[in-house]
This record gives structure tokens, sequence and C-alpha cells, in this order.
């Protein structure tokens, strides 16, 4: 049974850690600025994102992913922007009824309409994001190699 809750931004990095560990293709589809895209690197990057961000939204929910009492991922939402802006799960656990329920936990939290802008290179998760509905928005470009997905429950 998946259970998602609520963590602090200490507690989220054992959660990013969690989610990554083992999956040797990460560093593909991770931010190309790092230059030491090593696991520990990566955590740190991104929990250090998630508390820039929190300066745009205080409210920022960081939340840990947990199956049968093992920590297997992590989601960030941001309710006031209705943005999904970061989430992983371990590779052994990405299985349809797994992910099924953790994008029905975002599209309940985020009241159905929300997005995320995603490195144009992170091709593994958009093409995940896009079979659960979300649409990449041609038009909008939110900077340099990344794009703009949309989930809307009227599409």
């Amino acid at each position: 049974m998946i259970v998602i809750r609520a963590v602090n931004i200490l507690k989220i990095e054992d959660y990013i850690k969690c989610a990554w560990k083992g999956d040797s293709e990460l560093d593909k589809f991770y931010d190309r600025s790092l230059q030491r895209r090593t696991l520990e690197g990566m955590v740190k990057d991104t929990s250090r994102k998630i508390r820039d961000m929190m300066e745009l939204d205080e409210q920022l929910s960081l939340l840990g992913i947990e199956f049968e009492s093992k920590s297997i991922g992590f989601i960030v939402l941001s309710e006031k922007l209705s943005m999904l802006y970061s989430f992983g799960i371990n590779v052994e656990y990405r299985k349809k009824d797994i992910l099924s329920s953790i994008f029905n936990y975002i599209k309940a939290k985020l009241k159905y309409e929300f997005y995320s802008v995603m490195y144009e290179y992170n091709t593994r998760a958009i093409k995940w994001l896009c079979s659960c509905g979300l649409e990449i928005d041609p038009l909008l470009k939110p900077s340099h190699n990344t794009i703009y997905l949309k989930y809307d429950i009227c599409q």
C-alpha cells in the first residue's frame, strides 16, 4: 500500500536519495549544468533547488512516498502555483499500479489542473507525464532547455 506523507526539508533529502538509488541512467536526464552528477551531488542539488522554490511558495508541499513501510520516492507540489515541481520514484517501484496511485494523488492535491516544467532532455519523465494526460505547450518555453507541460481535466 502506498503512503504519501508530508515531510520537512531535511527529511526530503532521504526520500530523494531513496527515489534515485539504483537508477543507473539518472545522470542522462538530470540538469546538465551540474558538473558532478553523482547520486549525492544530484540529491544535494535538488534539495537546494527545492529550498530556492520555497522562497516563491512558503507552503510548498514536500511529500515522501512509502510502499509497505519502505521509502521509495518523493513529490514536491505548489498548490499556490498549481505546479508539480519535482518528483522521483525508485526504479524498482515504477509499476503501473504504483505510478497510477501517485499520479491520482497529484491530480487530487492540485485540483485536477496543473503544470510542470521539465528539462527537454528529461525524456523519461516527460514520456510518463504525457502518458498520464499532460500535454506539451509548444507556445510556452519558460527558459532555455525546458518545456512546459499542462494537465487540464477538460482536455
